[in-house]
């Protein structure tokens, strides 16, 4: 071996490689690289997890990020959309790098107010399972991501929840009879 006291230590050069190449070939090549909405959600999952951070990770998590937000801010893009389990697992792993960053923080005002705009119009994909939901505003938390976006998301998931509570545990109070006493 060239010099590397453990695997980890080979583990760690390839991983900067390969991220400084995949780094450089996003940022340098046109809109559109073929990244769909899951190859981007499990190219930040595979970046949070491998544990290693370094200049190199960071560029290419931030690439990613652009990335995300490119295609959640683009209305004419003909990717397919997000769905809920990669939009979840973007932000989550985003949240974990502890990134903080103008793309990285781009892509979670976009990703947010993506959330926001498919739980108001009941789409089919909005993130509306309260795990879901919980998981989402928990990585929000951990990034330490406040901007003016996010208010709007917590308002929006707390009327999901509250909706999902109503519907599925028939838990609504619609006199004062069923409110309890103090």
């Amino acid at each position: 071996s060239p010099g590397f006291t453990t695997i980890s230590d080979a583990g760690c050069v390839l991983v900067d490689a390969l991220a400084a190449e995949m780094a450089a070939r996003m940022l340098h090549s046109t809109r559109g690289r073929g990244l769909q909405p899951a190859d981007l959600a499990d190219l930040a999952w595979a970046l949070h997890v491998c544990g290693h951070r370094s200049p190199q990770v960071t560029s290419l998590a931030e690439a990613v990020a652009a990335e995300v937000f490119f295609q959640i801010s683009d209305r004419h893009s003909l990717k397919a959309p997000f769905t809920a389990p990669e939009v979840i697992k973007v932000v989550v792993a985003l949240s974990q790098l502890g990134i903080k960053s103008k793309p990285v923080g781009a892509a979670l005002d976009a990703v947010a107010g993506h959330v926001v705009k498919r739980l108001r119009i009941r789409h089919v994909s909005a993130i509306d399972k309260p795990d879901d939901i919980l998981t989402l505003l928990a990585a929000y938390a951990d990034a330490e991501h406040f901007s003016v976006v996010v208010p709007e998301l917590v308002a929006a998931t707390a009327g999901q929840l509250i909706s999902y509570v109503a519907h599925h545990h028939h838990w609504v109070c619609t006199s004062g009879d069923n409110v309890p006493e103090a």
